[in-house]
């Protein structure tokens, strides 16, 4: 089957009843190699990229060749998931890759840098919001009962909270 008979089978999983996708769209989800979608918003930008990826996902579930997709925000990124989910593709596995440009770099490149760097120690790379909600939940735990200003924003100052070890001398 061709990308286009295959499309017909996937549409009625993703798209609402009776819709399909327009011409300009088909054309993106049929086309060969590295494509750039520049649409204004609710345009259908995450569909055709849901859909075509779970093309391709399915076209080389049985080699050694990947897929990768890079987009902004996690919100794209949980939606073209959740899509995918629609057409049966629920684990994506390396050489597949579907995430933001900051995971696609962690995963990566840092990682691996890291690494060379420090051997073999496990560490683990966060991005800023868990980060954020790790310093919070770690400052919360342990401020004082007085403090009553927000959490520092970790983006704006770098706070770092110590741990230390008060030993009372006799």
């Amino acid at each position: 089957m061709n990308i286009l008979e295959n499309l017909k089978i996937i549409t009625p999983k993703i798209l609402p009843s009776g819709c399909d996708f327009f011409d300009q769209q088909k054309e993106v989800i049929s086309a060969e190699g590295s494509i750039d979608i520049v649409a204004g918003p609710g345009s259908g930008k995450t569909t055709v990229l849901t859909a075509k990826c779970g093309l391709l996902l399915n076209d080389t579930a049985q080699s050694d060749k990947g897929t990768c997709l890079i987009t902004h925000t996690n919100v794209a990124v949980d939606e073209i998931r959740t899509g995918l989910k629609k057409l049966g593709i629920n684990d994506i596995e390396y050489p597949n890759f579907i995430g933001t440009i900051q995971e696609f770099f962690n995963s990566f490149f840092a990682k691996k840098a890291f690494h060379i760097i420090i051997g073999e120690k496990t560490f683990n790379v966060v991005d800023d919001e868990e980060y954020q909600d790790k310093f919070e939940k770690l400052f919360d735990d342990r401020k004082p009962d007085w403090y009553l200003v927000n959490n520092p924003n970790v983006k704006k100052c770098n706070p770092q909270i110590l741990f230390t070890l008060h030993i009372e001398m006799p």
